[in-house]
């Protein structure tokens, strides 16, 4: 059964992801490359932004809409422009509000 770690192939014990030495180091970049080229789950951000209209209708202000999504006050401008692609839990988490959620107690 292949494990998690990434290091745990390695041969010598004091070799890991702290250790300095050249074939650490290369591995460490690697796997980062590796991290950075996974497909991010992005999602259109048109039914968030009608969801967010709806919110800021009903009177709630974006630093409102932002502080109970545990989100940036940016994200919210973000998903309101035409065209934006948004994180996938992000946008869960903007359409899980509620017109008639407690701003002042979020979550």
């Amino acid at each position: 059964m292949p494990s998690s770690d990434p290091w745990a192939d390695q041969p010598w014990p004091r070799h890991g992801p702290t250790c300095i030495c050249y074939a650490c180091r290369r591995r460490r970049r690697r796997l980062e490359r590796e991290a950075l080229m996974e497909p991010r789950r992005l999602v259109d951000s048109t039914q968030v932004a009608e969801h967010i209209d709806t919110l800021l209708a009903a009177g709630w202000k974006r630093i409102e809409i932002a502080r109970a999504a545990r989100c940036s006050p940016a994200l919210i401008t973000k998903a309101l422009r035409p065209g934006n692609g948004l994180n996938a839990s992000m946008a869960e988490k903007i359409l899980a509000l509620e017109r008639t959620t407690d701003v002042r107690r979020p979550g």
